[in-house]
């Protein structure tokens, strides 16, 4: 039974057993626990009872009845030891409180970034030159052949190389033929023809004909009475001394006509007259043409377009013919007609005519760049057909103004106007003066007199004739007077 109970004390935990009762005929056991409680002396459910192994009883050898086995008391379970009350839990210390965290010192402002020097802006890449394109060889001319003629009249003609050929005296003829060549008369009255090429022609003295032909040519006359014909292409005409006859021909030409009294044709296309001094006769022909008479009384003829013309010094005949031309009378007292078109005609210095003829024309009696326009003249203009537009002053001053003169009378300089028509011309008057419009003095031409006030005697800039009911109106806009 020990044994037993030992091995029932292994098997069974008998903590919460209240009553354990075996029963040994049977081979059980009856086990009454009692209620758990935790610490708090709540009560757990019970639990459920383990069944214990079932011993297997030990067989008894055969013989009497053996005598029963008084029914053992239930042994006693001891009453465990109350289950001690835990100490309390111990209150943990407080947390300490952290020393505050220190202020950190604050972050010292850290010196400003100094300003980089600014980068300095790269020298721009130089351009390269481009490559010069290597100058083509020039193609070898021909060998160059020399001519020379005697003291008679020669015929001298040249091959179709480079000729150099000179005249010598006598009255010779010489021709170029195909390349460009150096042909000199030198004395005599000679014929010089240029050829195909780009020539050089010197007549030199004598009285000699030349002519380029064909080419850009240079032809100089020299001394005597020469002739020239430039030809095709551009050509330069020289006449040197002598009366002259150059003709431009084709092409824009340069014809200058020396001293003496030359005659200029530019021929076709736009040429370039230069009279030079001497009584000239300058006529640009077809083309834009600029005529310059020079010095001494030249007659300057337009042609059919647009031309310049500018008479110089002296008394100057200029007419502008067809299209829309520019003429400038220049020194001296002038004689000028704009012809067909809209024209700007300027007498300039002197006692100049000036007329626009037809078409609507602008119309200057003075020289507009000098200091006193219009200074000791008397010009008389007449516009012609059209609506035309007489200049008597502008931004800068009033024309025919002779204040400075000690013995200023006020009549001695005027524009005398001959055909102004209110209803379609116009005056113009520079806005920087006071005007008085009254009859003419007596024993000028009958008409109005528009008079320059001044603080002495009122200087009379213009006289139109024959115009007796002459009113500005109060609507300047519609007005025949524009200021400015």
């Amino acid at each position: 039974m020990v044994r037993k109970q030992d091995n029932l004390n292994k098997i069974l935990d008998l903590s919460d057993v209240d009553t354990v009762t075996l029963n040994a005929s049977r081979g059980e056991v009856d086990i009454q626990r009692r209620s758990r409680q935790d610490e708090n002396g709540e009560a757990f459910a019970p639990l459920e009872p383990t069944p214990p192994p079932i011993l297997e009883p030990t067989p008894t050898p055969v013989g009497p009845t053996p005598t029963p086995v008084p029914t053992l008391p239930p042994i006693p379970v001891p009453t465990p030891d109350p289950t001690p009350t835990p100490d309390p839990t111990p209150t943990p210390d407080p947390t300490p409180t952290p020393d505050p965290t220190p202020t950190p010192d604050p972050t010292p402002t850290p010196d400003p970034t100094p300003t980089p020097d600014p980068t300095p802006t790269p020298d721009p890449t130089p351009t390269p030159e481009p490559t010069p394109e290597p100058t083509p060889e020039p193609t070898p001319l021909p060998p160059e052949t020399g001519l020379e003629g005697d003291d008679g009249n020669n015929l001298l003609i040249g091959t179709n190389n480079r000729d150099l050929i000179t005249g010598r005296g006598g009255d010779d003829t010489i021709s170029g033929l195909q390349a460009d060549d150096s042909l000199n008369g030198n004395d005599g009255n000679d014929i010089i023809y240029g050829g195909r090429n780009n020539d050089t022609l010197l007549g030199e003295s004598g009285n000699d004909f030349l002519q380029g032909n064909i080419g850009d040519d240079y032809l100089e006359g020299g001394t005597g009475n020469d002739t020239f014909y430039g030809g095709v292409n551009v050509d330069t005409l020289l006449g040197g001394t002598g009366n002259d006859l150059l003709y431009g021909d084709k092409g824009d030409d340069t014809l200058d006509g020396g001293e003496r009294n030359d005659t200029l044709f530019g021929g076709e296309d736009n040429d370039t007259l230069t009279g030079d001094a001497g009584d000239d006769i300058l006529i640009g022909n077809a083309g834009s043409d600029l005529l310059d008479g020079g010095a001494d009384e030249d007659v300057l003829y337009g042609g059919l377009d647009q031309d310049s013309l500018f008479g110089g010094d002296g008394k100057d005949f200029l007419r502008g013919d067809r299209q829309d031309d520019f003429l400038d009378g220049g020194t001296a007292s002038d004689l000028l007609y704009g012809g067909r078109a809209d024209d700007t005609v300027i007498g300039g210095t002197g006692n100049d005519y000036v007329s626009g003829d037809k078409g609507n024309d602008l119309l200057i009696g003075v020289d507009v760049e000098s200091d006193i326009p219009g200074l000791i003249e008397i010009d008389t203009l007449y516009g012609g057909d059209g609506f035309d537009t007489f200049v008597l002053g502008d931004e800068a001053q009033v024309y025919y103004d002779n204040q400075t003169d000690d013995d200023f009378s006020g009549v001695d300089d005027y524009a005398l106007i001959l055909d102004f028509d209110s209803t379609q011309d116009i005056i113009q008057l520079s806005a920087s003066g006071d005007y008085l419009f009254n009859e003419s003095p007596e024993g000028f031409s009958v008409g109005t007199a528009i008079f320059l006030r001044t603080s002495g005697a009122n200087e009379l800039i213009a006289i139109l004739e024959g115009v007796t009911d002459f009113e500005i109106g109060e609507d300047l806009d519609n007005s025949p007077i524009r200021f400015i």
